[in-house]
């Protein structure tokens, strides 16, 4: 990229910051009272290189009560020693399945969730006594076709008393399905749970006061309580007894997408993968109690413009934005602005059209990266039904990011990402995972899986 071409791209870097910062600056309602935003927390990172014992939760490691033979756990270990893991199945109040293993430096391993998760289908605690694990599972619909998508996306590794899904949909020939999970082993869960549609807020009766027993799994089916509704969010609230984890899985036709919610709001949301074949629609969840006008700013790759989008969601409601449409004929990153007053959350939900005629799109979603980061780790690549695996890596920030990707046999690529720009890695063939990313300057970083038949999305773990 040349002198010129580095110049416009800081200048459009310049200039979506400063919408970004516009929109954060006014609210469209009159209440001087601001929302209290708190650091956003991931819901998956690493450890600290310090700790010696974590956790990671799978509330959908087994999404059905049937498990099916493609779900699997992917643990993965990033630091240059072995790491002794143990994996348990909870269900029913008791840890039904314990597994203790040996994860080798720099090594994976893969586990059928039929071998670990117990007979039924429960949700799965991993608890690495050691820095530098990395946990994902892989989710497949159940009777979906074998050259059908699945989805992989990671586990969390923090409790919270609030989980909100904004990407959720109960149109026709799709379902949603929301897993609380409580590892607590003394401790029963009571949560309140609403519903958001473009009208408003629901709260269904059979959904307030609903209990989540100690070591155990709770799956609300949304269509059971909003059903043909294009555009669905979620907030899961704790009314007493401690926190627990949350996923939703989104399916459309034989399509499968899983992604953990975000535990509170953020005031900025990037999503570094946009491609242009894809049909994706970004959902802004407003749980506040004002209206609220969202910028959003779609970034195209190598451009020297952007396609601002102004998205006004109604007080404790949920709007889409059609991006793919937006777009053009261009990849794309994306940009989130909130105002300064208001209380949004913002996902999104992709269609990846499939290589094969006769096959569903590969489904992903996944919550904006509230907060760009220096280190960021996958534990899922090439293996199984996966044939190739880029890297989306976004500089939001106005500094090129000289960035190197890490694999698991030692080799390195490494990218220089432009201020605003976003460059796709294609990893080496055969590259082994984990894969670690490191930048001199907060990135954020998403993953496609590719496999004959299409391809899914999911964000990157960061480091602490």
């Amino acid at each position: 990229m040349n002198d010129r071409a580095i110049r416009l791209r800081l200048a459009i870097v310049i200039v979506v910051l400063l919408a970004v910062a516009v929109v954060a600056d006014r609210t469209t309602s009159t209440s001087t009272s601001a929302v209290p935003r708190a650091t956003p927390v991931p819901a998956a990172a690493l450890a600290r290189g310090d700790v010696r014992s974590a956790a990671w939760y799978c509330p959908l490691a087994a999404p059905r009560a049937g498990i099916e033979a493609g779900d699997a756990v992917f643990v993965a270990n990033t630091a240059p020693r072995a790491v002794t893991v143990e994996i348990s199945g909870l269900g029913g109040g008791l840890r039904r399945a314990v597994r203790r293993v040996q994860v080798p430096a720099s090594g994976s391993l893969t586990f059928a969730a039929n071998t670990v998760a117990g007979p039924h289908g429960e949700a799965l605690l991993i608890e690495p006594f050691g820095p530098g694990i990395v946990v994902e599972h892989r989710a497949v619909l159940a009777h979906a076709p074998s050259a059908a998508t699945p989805a992989v996306a990671p586990c969390a590794t923090s409790l919270h008393d609030t989980w909100y899904f904004p990407a959720l949909t109960t149109t026709r020939g799709a379902t949603s399905v929301v897993a609380l999970f409580n590892p607590l082993a003394r401790t029963d869960v009571v949560v309140d749970v609403s519903l958001y549609t473009p009208a408003g807020e629901r709260r269904p009766g059979a959904l307030q006061g609903l209990a989540v027993p100690r070591r155990s799994r709770v799956l609300i089916t949304t269509n059971t309580y909003a059903d043909r509704e294009p555009v669905l969010a979620m907030a899961v609230r704790v009314r007493s007894g401690g926190r627990i984890a949350a996923e939703a899985a989104v399916s459309i036709g034989s399509a499968i997408a899983v992604s953990l919610g975000a535990s509170r709001p953020a005031d900025r949301f990037w999503f570094a993968s946009g491609s242009r074949s894809s049909a994706r629609s970004l959902y802004v969840l407003n749980i506040g109690d004002t209206a609220a006008d969202v910028g959003v700013q779609i970034v195209p790759v190598a451009s020297q413009q952007t396609v601002p989008v102004t998205v006004h969601v109604s007080a404790g409601a949920v709007a889409a934005v059609d991006l793919g449409h937006l777009a053009g004929a261009r990849d794309y990153s994306v940009v989130v602005g909130v105002p300064r007053n208001a209380a949004v959350v913002v996902a999104d939900l992709e269609q990846r059209p499939p290589t094969r005629p006769g096959l569903d799109p590969g489904l992903s979603s996944a919550v904006g990266v509230a907060a760009p980061a220096g280190t960021w780790a996958l534990a899922a690549g090439i293996g199984g039904v996966f044939n190739g695996v880029t890297l989306d890596v976004l500089d939001p920030g106005a500094t090129a990011a000289h960035v190197t990707v890490r694999l698991a046999d030692g080799r390195t690529q490494t990218a220089t990402v432009q201020p605003g720009d976003r460059v796709a890695i294609a990893l080496l063939r055969g590259a082994p995972s984990p894969f670690v990313v490191q930048s001199d300057q907060p990135v954020v970083v998403e993953r496609v899986l590719r496999q004959p038949a299409g391809a899914t999305r999911t964000t990157a773990v960061p480091g602490p």
